[in-house]
């Protein structure tokens, strides 16, 4: 009995141990296909990581407006960490087109004297201590441009302003350009700025956005994170601000996604900067081409005005000659151009009053439906209309222009609203700040000039005609 108990416990030991190395081998295999499934999740992660990188990179670079810029950013930071993403811009001045100065002659020195006949340069001044740069603009405002889809219409167009603390009795006021004291209920956006333009922080991350009373809430709070990251222009003057949160996702952001977001900002920065660039060289380029065709006319209007002034002292001539030709010569210089030449205009945020009013007299002879709203009509307003078909815009604006039949219009109505948003325009200032809308603002003071001589005309010939009538 002894014997067949032994023989039936080693029987189970065996077994034991083979169920035991079974169970060791399927664990092992089990460890294996999870490593195998995570490193494949890895790899597939990473690729779809360089893919994404790789797709935001062509994008960036076939950008040709601040708008693609945007939209290429945003939707970037939305598929990588599934947050809410908005950028809004500073009030920094958009820069003013400046065409580089002319590279001197080759062979010549200074005022064209050949080389050999340059003065000697004088010997270098021991290097003298650099003055401090000058101090970086603090922004007080804050626009909203670009918002990721769920965001777009809660956000894009509504503004903050930094809130301005009153010094207390016996505290001294903040100085001209300084970022003003904090204060409950402000705004972490400012905050983030200060800290960049500070060098304290390049991005500003609040895990827990709730409880944070600075934190701006458009709508209904919700828990989850809110970030910040600055972005710069090329001298370092802070152009805005990108944005994200995870309002209703309820966690933070993660290190990585932080450092996403810091290098997004740089990345929209410089390419911002790389749009504007390009626009500013195209703008000069479309006006040197307007300019030199403009002057290359100018032979052709005079001798135009020649014959039209001998015309008008020919007995029977047409006395409205002189005036025909300069609308004729004037429309024929717009009819011919194309959307190109807004290209500019359209890019920019803010356009000077004048060409505004240019463009607000144009339309009140071309769109009679839109006079009621000219007045009160900002350069944003203008644009919106634009987009919506409500003001006459793009290669449709060149075409009326040109094809106006000023002699068979009735509409005085127009034309002397037109003239009141120009009585104060200075056509220098008009020419310097952009050819096209001088151009347009030609073609308004000729189309009106024409069309009083005209008026005028066929009231003395009515009144001809009566006083013969009546005889």
């Amino acid at each position: 009995l002894k014997s067949v108990a032994d023989e039936e416990a080693a029987a189970k030991l065996v077994e034991d141990s083979a169920a035991a190395k079974k169970a060791e081998e399927l664990k092992a295999d089990a460890e294996q296909l999870a490593e195998r499934q995570k490193s494949s999740k890895e790899t597939a992660e990473a690729a779809q990581r360089e893919r994404e990188d790789k797709r935001l990179a062509s994008l960036l670079s076939a950008a040709n407006s601040a708008e693609e810029v945007y939209s290429a950013v945003l939707g970037y930071l939305r598929t990588r960490t599934g947050g809410s993403f908005y950028i809004s811009l500073t009030e920094l001045p958009e820069k003013e087109p400046k065409a580089p100065p002319p590279p001197p002659e080759e062979g010549a020195g200074e005022e064209g004297a050949p080389p050999d006949e340059e003065e000697a340069a004088p010997p270098p001044e021991e290097e003298a201590e650099k003055p401090p740069p000058p101090p970086k603009m603090v922004p007080k405002e804050l626009l909203y441009v670009a918002a990721t889809a769920n965001d777009e219409k809660l956000l894009v167009g509504k503004k903050l302003s930094r809130p301005v603390a009153v010094a207390e009795e016996g505290e001294e006021a903040p100085e001209e350009g300084a970022a003003p004291p904090k204060e409950a209920g402000g705004c972490m956006s400012f905050e983030a700025i200060d800290n960049f333009l500070s060098g304290t922080a390049k991005c500003l991350h609040i895990p827990r956005a709730v409880e944070n009373r600075s934190v701006k809430f458009w709508y209904i709070p919700r828990t989850g994170a809110f970030s910040v990251a600055p972005f710069v222009d090329d001298d370092g003057e802070v152009k805005g601000v990108l944005c994200g949160d995870t309002l209703g996702l309820d966690r933070p952001f993660s290190d990585e996604e932080m450092a996403q977001l810091e290098q997004a900002a740089v990345t929209l920065g410089e390419t911002l900067e790389r749009v504007e660039h390009a626009a500013i060289a195209q703008h000069l380029a479309a006006t040197a081409e307007l300019t030199e065709a403009y002057d290359a006319t100018r032979e052709d209007l005079a001798k135009e005005l020649d014959d039209a002034a001998t015309a008008e002292a020919e007995e029977g001539g047409d006395k409205l000659a002189t005036v025909k030709a300069k609308a004729r010569r004037v429309c024929a210089d717009l009819g011919a151009l194309a959307q190109d030449k807004l290209a500019y205009l359209d890019s920019r945020r803010l356009v000077k009053p004048e060409i505004l009013k240019v463009l607000k007299a144009v339309q009140a002879i071309l769109v009679p439906a839109v006079r009621p709203a000219l007045e009160a009509m900002t350069w944003e307003d203008f644009k919106l209309s634009s987009s919506q078909g409500k003001v006459t815009w793009g290669d449709e604006l060149f075409s009326q222009l040109g094809s106006f039949d000023i002699m068979a219009s009735t509409d005085a109505e127009g034309f002397a609203l037109a003239a009141t948003y120009l009585t104060d325009v200075v056509e220098e200032e008009v020419k310097a700040a952009s050819f096209v809308s001088f151009l347009m603002m030609q073609w308004v003071r000729e189309a009106t000039a024409l069309f009083e001589a005209k008026t005028e005309k066929e009231k003395a010939d009515a009144e001809a005609a009566a006083e013969a009538a009546a005889a």
